[in-house]
C-alpha cells in the first residue's frame, strides 16, 4: 500500500522486490503494470502502463 498526497489518500500497489516492478488494480482481476526501476527495461517498453488479467501477467 502506498500513501498519495500528504498521506491523506491510500492506493494499493502490488511491487516485485527483485525487479522493482509495480502494479495497479485496476478492476475485475485486472492490473495496471504502472512503473518499473529501469524504464529502459525492454519488458517496460513492450507492456508499460498495459491492463491485463493477473494470470497474463504471470505468463510472461
Amino acid at each position: 500500500m502506498s500513501r498519495g498526497f500528504l498521506g491523506l489518500t491510500s492506493q494499493e500497489v502490488y511491487s516485485c522486490p527483485g525487479c522493482g516492478a509495480t502494479f495497479t488494480p485496476a478492476g475485475n482481476g485486472s492490473f495496471r503494470f504502472s512503473g518499473v526501476a529501469d524504464r529502459s527495461n525492454p519488458v517496460w517498453k513492450n507492456y508499460g502502463n498495459q491492463t491485463l488479467t493477473g494470470d497474463e501477467w504471470r505468463r510472461l
